[in-house]
């Protein structure tokens, strides 16, 4: 067998195993590497360390220990390493889960990317040195690196790992059998466990699924990359980055062949491991001699793959026709030529693997498939009776309130009003809806006496002149000091709060707005002046523009502009909320003005969170803010 087993009994190292989630443990030692944004795609936030809650990731924004960095699908985040060569990048993929950590040991710098879920896919020049040492955990592995281009795609379901080695060697531990006693130790009392050791070459990929039935001790396969499965992940970033890193990829593992070909020449009787991990790819794994034939198989698999994988992820749609071809010239490579050598028993060892990993999918899924169900079931249950406890307090509260506002008239319409509306609810959506005299009955009920006239009185009074309706309350509306504009003018306008019963304490706000007659002032609100704009509540807010501000600042915003709809969102990084007042203006919108009759600016919809994530009472303001055009 190819992985050297420890004779030696190490303590559990990953808690994962013994039922710590991994994204509670936070490192403890002091910070001496971080990570700065250089580009970023789609969904994608950070969970700065000891804040709980996730902020908007941004170009130079620093990555530090213990920062959590979620994505969305589509999406991707590219850090550079600080403190290593400046090639040194980590490429998070779409619905990952990954936790940045940096440790310093006595041998020099540790540096700890941490995978929960999704993908990560590292170019690491700088950890080829003695003293420096980088390595990347997921629930089922940990792997030491040294000068080496990789990526991992790690399953949320039960931390199945899959290890695919683009250049250089990377060296991975994971456990394989629990001794049958136990000790004490700072954690507490802990089990014993035996790991195993595997190293991975260029070209080759390793898949470790955790055994549930076994108390989650890993099995560990090993094959060549199958450039269908990695393009069939259809994870973009992923394939960017590897082929972003070709030309140093093919000029490290040049160095290494050269090393690894010309120790086996001097001292061919002496065993040669890397290139006897080539031998050992076959159907059952089973070693074969090393010849001249599978020396220049295993060569050319190493050059060939990265341009493998991108032909096929042309072929799936995960890159365009343009950006393979201008890939293929600038590599140097035709795409005629591309295609990996693969013995009969290579493809069925890739083929193996695959079968190997669904069934384990379905085993792991078919035995805890009953007691999740339960659960999930359990939960959502309770959370419908929370929610509809939640729904009706509030509703009660709401009716109340605007009651009080109401003329004793206007009270007696609105109650018949109320009960005709609920009888309708009731009868449309009684599967969601408690129905009842005070939210939704669906019994009948009397407005009045029992007189055989439907409770209407004979001779009812004169009915009063109505009063005027009173304005909503807890509204955010539009103002501005314009009474009309020209042709290609710039509109000022104020986004206000108005009629708040209390001051509204006040942590995230998401506002949608809609033009007609004029465009958004994009050029303006992004500009040198963008804080005349952006100003959160004329400071109130502390926005951050820049990475440098993010220290001393307490919120950051975000515009996202789609035809005549413009959604604009504040968040606060900082703890605790800020609290707001009537008149208070959240941001100013800069509008030009077209050839039309009038400007029309509209609220479509307003969302305002307090610290605790919960919404706030507040709606968009009904009135439009209609401003004549002069035509030149």
């Amino acid at each position: 067998m190819r992985a050297t087993r420890y004779i030696a009994v190490l303590l559990l190292i990953m808690p994962i195993l013994f039922g710590v989630q991994p994204h509670q443990i936070m490192a403890q030692d002091k910070l001496v590497r971080a990570a700065v944004v250089t580009d970023w795609k789609g969904k994608a936030s950070v969970t700065k360390t000891g804040s709980k809650k996730a902020i908007q990731v941004f170009k130079k924004m620093s990555i530090n220990e213990g920062d959590r960095i979620v994505t969305g699908a589509e999406s991707k985040v590219v850090l550079q390493l600080v403190g290593g060569d400046k090639e040194d990048t980590v490429t998070i993929g779409e619905d990952s889960d990954v936790t940045f950590t940096s440790l310093k040991s006595e041998k020099g710098i540790k540096t700890k990317i941490s995978v929960w879920s999704g993908s990560a896919w590292l170019k690491v020049k700088s950890a080829a040195g003695a003293d420096a040492r980088f390595e990347l955990e997921t629930p089922t592995t940990v792997m030491a690196v040294r000068g080496t281009q990789f990526g991992v795609h790690v399953s949320p379901a039960d931390g199945r790992s899959r290890l695919q080695v683009a250049a250089g060697v990377v060296e991975v531990r994971y456990p394989v059998q629990e001794l049958n006693h136990h000790t004490k130790s700072s954690y507490g009392d802990q089990s014993m466990l035996m790991l195993d050791q595997l190293k991975v070459y260029p070209a080759q990929s390793a898949l470790f699924i955790p055994r549930q039935a076994d108390n989650g001790h890993v099995r560990a396969f090993i094959s060549y990359i199958d450039p269908a499965l990695l393009a069939n992940e259809k994870d973009a970033a992923m394939i960017e980055a590897m082929a972003a890193g070709y030309q140093d990829a093919v000029e490290e593992n040049n160095q290494l062949w050269e090393k690894w070909t010309k120790a086996f020449a001097e001292s061919p009787d002496f065993s040669s491991p890397s290139l006897q991990s080539y031998a050992e790819l076959g159907k059952d794994g089973s070693a074969t001699s090393i010849t001249e034939e599978l020396l220049e198989r295993a060569k050319h698999n190493i050059d060939y793959m990265i341009g493998a994988v991108m032909l096929k992820a042309e072929a799936n749609g995960v890159v365009s026709k343009p950006v393979l071809t201008s890939w293929l010239k600038e590599a140097g490579l035709n795409a005629n030529h591309i295609t990996l050598k693969l013995t009969d028993d290579e493809r069925s060892m890739q083929q193996n693997i695959q079968l190997i990993e669904q069934e384990s999918v379905k085993v792991d899924m078919s035995d805890r498939l009953g007691q999740l169900t339960k659960e999930l079931e359990a939960a959502w249950q309770q959370r419908l009776q929370n929610q509809k406890e939640l729904d009706q307090k509030a509703q009660a509260e709401l009716e109340e309130k605007y009651k009080d506002r109401l003329s004793a008239q206007e009270k007696l319409q609105y109650e018949k009003d109320r009960l005709t509306a609920n009888e309708e609810l009731c009868t449309h959506a009684s599967a969601y809806y408690a129905c009842s005299d005070s939210g939704g009955g669906t019994g009948e009920t009397s407005t009045g006496g029992g007189d055989g006239n439907g409770g209407k009185p004979e001779n009812p009074d004169p009915e009063p002149e109505p009063e005027p309706e009173p304005k909503p309350a807890n509204v955010i509306e539009l103002g501005t000091n314009s009474k009309d504009a020209t042709a290609g003018s710039r509109v000022m306008v104020n986004v206000l709060l108005a009629r708040f019963d209390a001051p509204p304490q006040v942590s995230a706000v998401e506002l949608t707005f809609e033009v007609a007659g004029g465009d958004w002032d994009m050029i303006e609100l992004t500009g040198p002046d963008k804080k005349k704009y952006r100003h959160g509540a004329n400071g109130k807010l502390g926005i951050a523009f820049t990475a440098a501000e993010h220290a001393s600042s307490s919120a950051v915003d975000q515009m996202r502009p789609d035809g005549k709809q413009l959604v604009y969102r504040v968040l606060k990084t900082s703890a605790g909320a800020v609290s707001l007042e009537n008149g208070d203006v959240l941001l100013s919108l800069p509008v030009t003005a077209l050839q039309e009759a009038k400007l029309v600016i509209s609220i479509k919809d307003v969302k305002m969170y307090d610290a605790a994530g919960k919404l706030i009472e507040a709606h968009a303001s009904k009135d439009q803010l209609a401003i004549p055009i002069q035509q030149p």
